[in-house]
């Protein structure tokens, strides 16, 4: 998906949904008009299927927005999808793919909190799909979240136009998981988290102390909205992958942002670097291979100077249809392009992957048929 900042995006995603939803209450039944009580902000796993085939759906909460991604089993790539809940618990999430192709319009209800029913509308020409959703908590890993959110209004220097001084309000707001009742060995990915959302705007920062002096200081001199929000990506067969992230407003054309992806084996908390799953030697093949694939797609960015190189970032993401590069905004292409990914499958480079004693990999290409013979 060529990702945009969050607060950008839920608005132009609001903009279409707003456009598109069609009316979902004409498909519930008498005994599904109530809204379900649902708390204000979670993380949850759902499985099922969707149009007859078998779905994971990774899906969180925070107030009335709803964002996560779903995969089909059997092929691994991720659906990226963000939306809203209206007054009546109607949820309309728009979801697209990795190279930001359209997936759908999903239109939901929940028949209670650990069950999902509802419609996928293909945004052009496919018919409407049905899907049934039920809570998974085997075999993955429970989060909490924890927030906060501080504002400061200050009077800014007197403005030329208006002659006189104006007042702007500036807030930071951290939404950051922590695993439910981590054993000791897993206390490393809290730490990890934290870690990453403290050096994802200024690599010297260690502590949330920094980023509340750092703000402050920066607040008092002009508008400043900041956002570092932790998202789960992959939770599923011994693999935890999640994603740290920032954007920052300071009144320009856009706001900007940074994600980082973080990889643990979950059943240790060891963290999983992209050499570890390489074997030595193996990166430049890697990157001929991610260069074919971008190449090959119609987004925005990939290097037109014949001497430029091309080579993927340490950016990456492991899910069950291979491994996910993200390059940064303007990395190797302008604002407008996003931050361009390359989905490299496990099929195309089953000869560069290390034995992985943990079977990082090794599930996810039994699951897809990959390297199978």
């Amino acid at each position: 998906m060529k990702s945009l900042p969050f607060a950008a995006l839920l608005f132009s995603i609001s903009l279409l949904l707003a456009a598109c939803k069609p009316n979902v209450d004409e498909q519930k039944t008498d005994g599904q008009n109530a809204r379900v009580k649902l708390p204000t902000a979670f993380y949850k796993q759902f499985k099922g299927t969707l149009g007859g085939q078998a779905i994971t759906m990774d899906l969180e909460k925070q107030d009335s927005i709803f964002s996560g991604q779903y995969y089909y089993d059997t092929e691994g790539i991720l659906h990226e999808f963000i939306g809203t809940m209206d007054s009546i618990g109607n949820v309309a999430l728009y979801a697209s793919t990795h190279d930001g192709d359209p997936s759908g319009i999903l239109q939901m209800h929940f028949l209670s909190s650990s069950s999902i029913e509802g419609i996928i509308g293909a945004v052009v020409g496919e018919r409407e799909q049905k899907f049934n959703l039920q809570e998974n908590t085997e075999g993955i890993l429970s989060f909490n979240y924890e927030r906060t959110l501080t504002s400061r209004g200050q009077t800014a220097p007197p403005n030329e136009d208006l002659g006189r001084p104006s007042t702007v309000e500036s807030y930071l707001h951290i939404r950051k998981l922590r695993i439910k009742a981590p054993n000791p060995a897993l206390a490393k990915i809290d730490s990890a988290i934290v870690a990453a959302i403290c050096s994802i705007r200024e690599p010297v920062s260690l502590h949330y102390d920094s980023i509340f002096s750092n703000f402050r200081r920066e607040a008092y001199e002009s508008l400043l909205e900041l956002d570092y929000y932790s998202s789960v990506v992959i939770n599923t067969k011994g693999v935890l992958c999640l994603s740290v992230s920032y954007s920052e407003y300071t009144g320009g054309a856009h706001p900007f942002g940074l994600r980082r992806f973080l990889n643990f084996d979950a059943r240790t908390g060891q963290a999983i670097r992209l050499e570890d799953l390489l074997l030595p030697g193996s990166k430049p093949k890697l990157d001929r291979i991610g260069e074919g694939i971008f190449k090959g797609t119609d987004q925005l960015g990939y290097p037109e100077d014949e001497e430029s190189s091309f080579a993927l970032p340490n950016n990456f993401a492991i899910t069950p249809a291979g491994l996910l590069f993200e390059f940064d905004f303007y990395e190797i292409a302008p604002y407008a392009a996003g931050r361009p990914q390359v989905l490299v499958p496990f099929t195309e480079i089953e000869d560069l992957l290390s034995p992985l004693p943990l079977g990082v990999a090794s599930e996810f290409r039994k699951q897809t048929g990959a390297g199978e013979k």
